[in-house]
């Protein structure tokens, strides 16, 4: 049977309060819940013949709520984009927001139950996963042992060993950041600074997670996220994989850790950014421990193709063992035909192009 998948963003499903306040915070605007996600509705999905849920959001992400009293203190308000912070750029890879549980020190606990409600009504729990970059202050109160960037040499811009990737051509240059003009909420203070990559010995700016190699990374980067480092130099587009470079084994232990947790597979953003060789090692380890572990992909191969990506295209994804992959220009065209500006007709010949298809296509 062909996977139909119904994506669900936990930060909005459920939450009943319409004050929609520019910048507010979550006491003033609410916030979706766990729990929010009942047997009932997960049963009405079943019936409309969904087989696998995705849950959009779930990771910790860098945020300007704070639970200081659980040691997750808010994060530099120049490395966060909105009070409530993007969901691509995580804080910790082992860890859920605090945001949607009911009782956030029980937010692990609260986020299986999820899982096992979602299990219970015949359905699969797909568990988004942001592969190519973390958040600017990545740090892990889960599992701190397993820190990226513990261990890297910051003299160097790449090698194969380190986490990231580290600005060294300038000495002592630090990170300077902008910020969106439409984001100036009050009582935010923005400096353009932040301190562990302020020049100092040990601490050079990184390289940004859309591959931009400058401390000053524009309003419109990915100026909260910072790259990781895969053994895949995208500046020279080589590649050093022997030794198996320590980035490739956290992230197993990562999957590892959801899969443990009843997570039956992952949705990857951005997947071709990380190269090919990567995703055979970590979905076969993945379908070590579950054979049946499903993996689509979020990719832009076609348009991004030549600009450093070690992926070129989507057949690539395909061959490593992804389950499916994002259609982006199938995208485009729905979202045309929704603002009257294509047909069917455009999306039946896009669709026929990309399957190869003779005549009609179904």
């Amino acid at each position: 049977m062909k996977p139909v998948i119904y994506q669900i963003v936990v930060r909005y499903f459920g939450n009943t309060n319409t004050t929609n306040r520019q910048d507010g915070t979550i006491e003033a605007n609410g916030c979706g819940k766990f729990a929010d996600i009942t047997g009932t509705a997960l049963q009405a999905l079943k019936d409309l013949g969904v087989t696998h849920v995705w849950l959009t959001g779930c990771l910790r992400q860098a945020t300007l709520t704070g639970y200081p009293d659980l040691g997750l203190p808010s994060d530099d308000p120049d490395v966060v984009k909105g009070r409530a912070g993007s969901f691509y750029a995580v804080r910790d890879y082992f860890d859920v927001c605090p945001d949607y549980a009911q009782h956030p020190a029980n937010r692990l606990d609260e986020f299986t139950a999820l899982v096992g409600r979602v299990h219970r009504a015949g359905l699969k729990a797909l568990l988004d996963f942001v592969p190519n970059h973390v958040a600017r202050g990545y740090h892990s109160v889960v599992k701190p042992e397993l820190d990226f960037g513990t261990g890297d040499d910051t003299g160097e811009f790449f090698t194969p060993s380190n986490h990231f990737f580290y600005l060294i051509n300038l000495p002592g240059q630090k990170l300077t950041l902008s910020k969106p003009a439409s984001w100036n909420p009050s009582g935010v203070k923005f400096d353009g600074k932040f301190a562990p990559e302020d020049g100092s010995v040990g601490h050079p700016p990184k390289a940004t997670g859309n591959n931009v190699t400058s401390p000053n990374p524009g309003a419109d980067d990915w100026y909260d996220t910072i790259k990781l480092n895969y053994g895949y130099n995208f500046v020279d587009r080589t590649g050093q994989y022997d030794p198996r470079p320590r980035t490739w084994d956290v992230i197993d232990q990562i999957l590892a850790y959801w899969q443990a947790k009843g997570v039956d597979g992952f949705r990857c953003d951005f997947a071709d950014y990380v190269p090919a060789e990567v995703w055979t090692f970590l979905i076969g380890q993945a379908r070590q421990r579950d054979a049946n572990a499903f993996f689509f992909a979020e990719a832009y191969a076609y348009p991004f193709a030549g600009s450093g990506d070690p992926v070129t295209s989507m057949q690539q994804l395909i061959d490593v063992g992804f389950d499916a992959v994002h259609h982006d220009p199938a995208y485009d065209l729905l979202k045309a035909i929704y603002q009257g500006k294509a047909s069917q007709d455009d999306y039946h010949r896009e669709m026929c192009l990309s399957a190869d298809c003779q005549g009609s296509f179904g």
